[in-house]
């Protein structure tokens, strides 16, 4: 029987060996995703991973607040190292950007490839935190975010990373992104609903969070103070309950699937007191369906305009009745038009003089 070349026999121990330890990668990130994602939690994982890798030293590096933050940062979250291995470099936390202009080969990483230097390569070592030509680093992205980098190397034993190596890397990469990312959106949302609780409570406009037929879900303490209401009445009451027959804001929340997803309408309400005022509202469309509306009371302003809109009028209807008294040819004719001015200003159906 003929015997098995040792190049075909090295490959598939090699492809025995990958798949082996790919496995145990996966199986050691089934844990951290099933926990939730704590310092402790991370360092046991990055721990396992190095012992899996046999590596001397160990990191994961996080760009953070991602969520949040329109100018994050990128700090080292993570690291481990045997006894021989010499001890990481510090490194303090700076503004990605930065870090992109520092480090050349960072572009790459965002881009989602991984950077591997064997015995005499180039490309890691301008950075004296790794400085190892025996270094691996693997981008972590979860849904188009870039997260960080997760990084091993081999300085004390001298090994070469291998193939399988580089692949089951990235599944820890890819793995650990989903660890990241529910970890910062997590972080996020109770800072994100703080925020919005306080706007709700401190602005100085209405603020209502309503279905498309006008229910009331949510409503702010400026939005009591203007209809009149108790939050616990106003949250047992809809948009009906305020507007007049006239009522532009309601058809267009509820007639028109073609709506834009922000608009602005003026709207008449009447309040508890029956007081009628005149809002300014400015709506937007939530992802579930509801419409956010901001109204701010303008009854002022819209009082001002009618009355300049009166005595413009009241000025042309002079103006008018001025002209007629030069161009009428006898007293009754001039004093029908008069009349017929002053009916016609008054917004009356008929009028009449008596001497």
């Amino acid at each position: 029987m003929p015997s098995v070349p040792k190049e075909v026999s090295l490959m598939a121990t090699q492809l025995q060996t990958g798949e082996a330890v790919l496995q145990r990668v996966v199986s050691i990130m089934q844990h951290l995703l099933l926990e939730e994602v704590s310092q402790k939690r991370l360092d046991d994982t990055l721990s396992q991973l190095a012992s899996q890798f046999k590596a001397d030293c160990a990191y994961i590096y996080e760009i953070a607040s991602i969520l949040r933050d329109p100018a994050p940062t990128i700090r080292r979250i993570c690291e481990w190292q045997s006894v021989p291995a010499a001890s990481l470099t510090p490194f303090t936390p700076m503004p990605t950007d930065a870090f992109k202009r520092s480090f050349k080969w960072a572009t790459q990483l965002e881009s989602g490839e991984s950077i591997q230097t064997m015995s005499g390569g180039t490309g890691i070592e301008e950075w004296s935190q790794l400085g190892n030509p025996r270094s691996i680093l693997s981008p972590i992205h979860a849904k188009q975010h870039w997260l960080g980098f997760i990084g091993l190397e081999a300085s004390a034993s001298g090994r070469d990373w291998t193939p399988s190596d580089v692949a089951a890397l990235k599944t820890a990469a890819a793995l650990l992104g989903v660890a990241l990312l529910n970890k910062q959106t997590a972080d996020a949302a109770p800072i994100s609903e703080t925020k919005y609780r306080i706007l709700m409570e401190q602005a100085t406009d209405a603020i209502i969070v309503m279905t498309p037929l006008g229910a009331f879900r949510e409503v702010n303490p400026r939005s009591c103070e203007l209809l009149g209401y108790s939050r616990e009445e106003l949250l047992r009451m809809g948009l009906v309950d305020f507007i007049t027959k006239d009522s532009s804001l309601l058809p267009a929340l509820t007639g028109d699937e073609m709506l834009p997803d922000r608009f602005q309408a003026q709207e008449w309400l009447v309040c508890k007191d029956q007081k009628r005022i005149f809002v300014e509202a400015n709506v937007r469309r939530l992802h579930d369906g509801l419409f956010h509306v901001v109204m701010r009371d303008v009854s002022e302003r819209k009082h001002a305009e009618e009355l300049q809109k009166r005595r413009s009028e009241a000025m042309v209807a002079l103006y008018e009745t001025s002209l007629a008294i030069n161009s009428q040819p006898d007293v009754t004719t001039l004093l029908r038009a008069i009349v017929e001015r002053a009916a016609k200003l008054l917004n009356a159906p008929m009028g009449g003089l008596y001497l």
